[in-house]
């Protein structure tokens, strides 16, 4: 039995709302006191980073990238812990009680909060943003098999710092000597060189854009495409104004709501089909499965946890003809096809308008395309020559 493992027995008490831990963190859910506070200069000490390394691959420029997180959602210090483990358990459904609405979200991060570990599971890749909101909320991260993770996956987080801290969750005598510390040291990597900004520096740094203005976002995220919101979300905040990005995504930015009322936390579907699971007790009382064809009403990924609702709504010229003569007189320093859909010329009438113009105005060096590992060999053009993988997997 793992030590994770041993704490499922919470479940009963989690589902029925009774409280397994001394007490809460503090009141209301989002408030917390720090574990340690003359820490506080420690967070300023900066600690460099070393780039990723870049690939080239038949004339095309291969940069490996990541999922980020927004600052806003990382804490300025390790809370204070109430709990060894925290009670969400990636692909046990019963432990999914967090419902996609604000409440939910707020509770979904006190949880981590509160915890000194968060189980990370592998899937379909190493990259999930679960990662980031355990980070973020000052806890740690517990993967079993983190010394399987390759240097070209999670490449922005300290590794050496995820398997000390797999080190120390794996102990079974209840004790955690030196947490505090490696805490806190992996809380200031996150706070230095996992946040949404970050990420946008580094896309535009490594495309040798560091100096960009004007960047023009073709921004038909899918369901799920966490590296098209979390890159959106940063250039934003890097750019200002100077980011135009089509199609406005409504979820994105903040909602204006009157008070007391809800969010509506729905999108129409913008592929094929869209899945999504939802949690727990504010809604059903357990998780629930859902599934909308293309254009169809669906809740927006994840509830729109860790990227949704956040981005300030500037003042952005976003008309066709607007944009046909920007691009057309080069007025952006760069192009962003944000996935691999967008750059073989998918999507709706307007993105598939937008591409056919970029291409044709611009040159594949002043196009940058993001896009997964698992996208290789599907017909993404070759001609373009700025690609950032997630997930790269180097073939002999």
């Amino acid at each position: 039995m793992m030590p994770w493992q041993s704490h499922i027995w919470h479940l009963p008490l989690l589902l029925t709302g009774e409280a397994v831990a001394e007490q809460a963190p503090t009141v209301p859910p989002y408030a917390f006191r720090c574990q340690n506070e003359p820490l506080a200069k420690f967070y300023r000490e900066t600690v460099p980073v070393d780039s990723p390394k870049t690939w080239t691959c038949e004339g095309t420029s291969v940069h490996p990238i990541s999922f980020a997180i927004p600052s806003e959602d990382i804490v300025p210090c390790v809370p204070e812990k109430f709990t060894d483990f925290a009670s969400l358990l990636p692909g046990v459904e019963e432990t999914y009680i967090f419902p996609m609405t604000s409440f939910g979200e707020m509770e979904y991060k006190r949880m981590y909060r509160e915890a000194r570990f968060g189980v990370k599971i592998r899937r379909q890749g190493w990259e999930t943003m679960r990662i980031y909101e355990i980070l973020a909320a000052g806890s740690m991260p517990y993967i079993e098999k983190v010394e399987q993770i390759p240097p070209t996956a999670l490449v922005f987080v300290n590794k050496t710092l995820l398997k000390a801290a797999r080190e120390l969750g794996g102990r079974k005598d209840g004790t955690w000597p030196g947490y505090a510390m490696l805490a806190a040291e992996l809380l200031r990597h996150t706070q230095q060189h996992l946040t949404t900004e970050a990420l946008a520096r580094y896309i535009l740094s490594a495309s040798g854009r560091g100096h960009a203005s004007k960047v023009l976002y073709i921004s038909h995220c899918l369901h799920g495409d966490y590296q098209c919101y979390v890159s959106l979300h940063g250039l934003r905040r890097v750019l200002g104004d100077g980011l135009v990005d089509i199609p406005r995504l409504d979820y994105m930015y903040e909602p204006h709501v009157a008070p007391m009322q809800p969010i509506e936390r729905r999108m129409l579907c913008p592929q094929t089909s869209c899945t999504v699971l939802s949690g727990g007790r504010g809604d059903t009382g357990k998780a629930t499965f859902g599934m909308a064809g293309e254009g169809m009403p669906v809740a927006i990924y994840g509830g729109g946890f860790s990227y949704a609702y956040r981005l300030q709504d500037l003042p952005v010229n976003r008309s066709l003809s607007a944009l046909r003569r920007s691009l057309a007189s080069h007025e952006f320093d760069a192009v962003i096809f944000p996935n691999a859909e967008v750059a073989q010329g998918h999507g709706p009438r307007e993105v598939r308008l937008l591409v056919h113009l970029a291409r044709q105005h611009y040159q594949p060096k002043d196009i940058i395309v993001l896009a997964e590992d698992s996208a290789v060999g599907r017909g993404e053009p070759r001609e373009l020559e700025l690609i950032f993988m997630l997930d790269l997997v180097l073939r002999a």
